[in-house]
C-alpha cells in the first residue's frame, strides 16, 4: 500500500520552504494533457475512444479532465490508460501520467509522493478488460479501423451471456455468482483462445459457445475436448497406423466425447441438448 503521511503539516524543503503539493485530478489532468499532445492526438480522439469503452465522454468532458477540474473515478482511472493508448497509438500506463517525483495531496492531512502512489495501483500492468476476450481492442493494430461502440457494445453482450451460462452450469470460477471470482474473467479468455475447429463443431451441435464447452472440457478431463481426444486415440493405435484407420478413430472418439459433453450439459442444467445430431 502507500505510504501516506498523515502529518497535521506539510513537508518542506532544505531551506524550510513548504514544498508544493498538488490534487491528484490535477496531476491525472496534467500527464493526460503531456501524453496527448506528445503523440499529436486531439481531444476529440480521447472522447472517442473513451465511448469505445462505454464512457460517456466528449471533448468537453476532456478538457475538464486534462485541466485537473473534476475528480476523476476509480472505475475512469482504471480504463485511462486503455483510453490514451488507442487515441495515441502507443502504449500508455499510469507511470506516463504521475511523476514519481510528484507530491500528492490526498486530503487536508493526508500526502504521499507519485512513486507511492504508483506502487499502490501496480502501474506496470494495466487492467485486463473482460471485453477483450471476445474483441481485444487493446491489441489492434495502429492503424487498422475500430469496431464502432454498438459492435463493441455488443460483443461485451455476448461475452456476458457466455459467462453467465458458465455460472449456471457451475464451471469452476462461477460456481458462488460472481464473475469476479479468481480465474473468472482469466479462464475465459483463456479457454477462448483454446477453442478450435472441433470445439465450435461441437458447440453448434450442442447448441452452446465454444467457451462453455472449453469450459467444461477443462472440468471433466482437465483439458480441451482437441486434446483429450488426441489422447484417446494415441492410447489405442501406434504410430504406424494407416491415416485412414487414424482419422476413422478421431471421428468415433469426438462424438463420443460431445455426447458426454452433452450429457453433463443436460446433468447440470436439466435441459435437453443436441436433438439434431451433426457430424463432428
Amino acid at each position: 500500500m502507500a505510504h501516506v503521511k498523515r502529518l497535521g503539516f506539510r513537508p518542506r524543503d532544505w531551506y524550510g520552504r513548504r514544498v508544493t503539493m498538488r490534487p491528484l485530478r490535477e496531476v491525472i489532468g496534467e500527464g493526460v494533457r503531456r501524453v496527448r499532445e506528445g503523440a499529436g492526438a486531439r481531444q476529440d480522439d480521447v472522447a472517442r475512444a473513451a465511448r469505445l469503452f462505454g464512457l460517456a465522454w466528449n471533448r468537453s468532458r476532456v478538457g475538464t479532465l486534462e485541466r485537473g477540474e473534476k475528480a476523476i473515478s476509480a472505475e475512469e482511472l482504471a480504463l485511462l490508460p486503455h483510453v490514451l493508448e488507442r487515441a495515441c497509438k502507443r502504449p500508455v500506463t499510469l507511470e506516463d501520467l504521475i511523476p514519481s517525483w510528484e507530491r500528492i495531496d490526498l486530503a487536508a492531512n493526508a500526502w504521499t509522493t507519485g512513486q507511492q502512489l504508483l506502487d499502490t495501483y501496480a502501474s506496470r500492468n494495466k487492467l485486463t478488460l473482460s471485453g477483450q476476450v471476445l474483441l481485444d481492442i487493446a491489441e489492434t493494430p495502429v492503424g487498422q479501423s475500430l469496431p464502432d461502440p454498438e459492435a463493441f457494445r455488443a460483443v461485451l453482450d455476448l461475452e456476458r451471456q457466455v459467462r453467465d451460462r458458465l455460472w449456471e452450469l457451475r464451471v469452476s470460477g462461477y460456481t458462488s455468482g460472481s464473475h469476479n471470482e479468481p480465474g473468472g474473467s482469466e479462464a475465459v479468455a483463456r479457454w477462448d483462445r483454446q477453442a478450435g475447429e472441433p470445439e465450435r463443431k461441437a458447440a453448434k451441435r450442442l447448441g452452446e459457445h465454444p467457451v462453455v464447452l472449453v469450459g467444461l472440457s477443462h472440468f471433466l478431463w482437465g483439458r480441451t475436448l482437441s486434446e483429450e481426444r488426441d489422447r484417446l486415440v494415441d492410447e489405442r493405435v501406434g504410430p504406424n497406423v494407416g491415416a485412414d484407420t487414424r482419422r476413422a478413430l478421431r471421428g468415433r472418439i469426438t462424438r463420443h466425447l460431445v455426447d458426454q459433453l452433452g450429457e453433463e450439459i443436460e446433468r447440470r442444467s436439466g435441459e435437453k441438448v443436441g436433438e439434431h445430431h451433426e457430424e463432428t
